[in-house]
């Protein structure tokens, strides 16, 4: 059951990544991989991600430490689901998750609906209406913004994609060390 709710996450998130190369195309006529080079022109962009992914990590792990509320819902919501994973099945989940989250959020809606309304929008896929889930959206909607301006400054997904990527990981990494417990 666990390893087909792995291949069913890595492929919805295959299906995220097709659906903003059609947005992107479809809006402006190109590929939306043109602005993503991997090469070493972009081993600036790399270490800025990261540096930020764990910054964001720590604001957010400092907010769980000093809310009660963040934190019961934090015990109550997300250290269970998590926690019902492997550590190699969460960082499979989280890096996927990063990468194909800002390719479409940041990559092709940004571009045409700009950074606040892409943000509701990440907040909300992230809250999914549901009451008990408000605190992540909020959250998620909030580190929205910060990933959305910096894909405005970088000019490029690198640093967006290496910021969610790394705060998922140090979010498992954490989990998986006790920090959260």
């Amino acid at each position: 059951m666990r390893n087909n709710l792995i291949v069913t996450a890595v492929l919805f998130q295959a299906i995220l990544i097709a659906a903003a190369q059609l947005i992107y195309y479809f809006a402006f006529g190109a590929n939306i991989f043109e602005n993503t080079i991997i090469g070493l022109s972009q081993v600036k962009n790399y270490f800025i991600g990261t540096f930020a992914g764990f910054g964001v990590f720590v604001l957010v792990y400092l907010l769980y430490l000093k809310l009660p509320s963040f934190r019961a819902w934090g015990q109550r919501q997300v250290m269970p689901m998590l926690k019902s994973f492997s550590t190699s099945e969460l960082l499979i989940m989280g890096i996927t998750a990063g990468i194909a989250e800002e390719i479409l959020f940041r990559g092709a809606l940004q571009p045409i609906l700009g950074i606040f309304i892409t943000s509701l929008l990440f907040g909300i896929v992230h809250y999914w209406f549901k009451k008990e889930l408000l605190p992540y959206g909020i959250a998620a909607f909030c580190i929205s913004i910060l990933l959305g301006w910096s894909y405005e400054v970088s000019g490029n997904l690198i640093v967006p994609i290496a910021i969610h990527s790394v705060y998922n990981v140090s979010v498992i990494l954490a989990i998986g060390r006790g920090l959260f417990d």
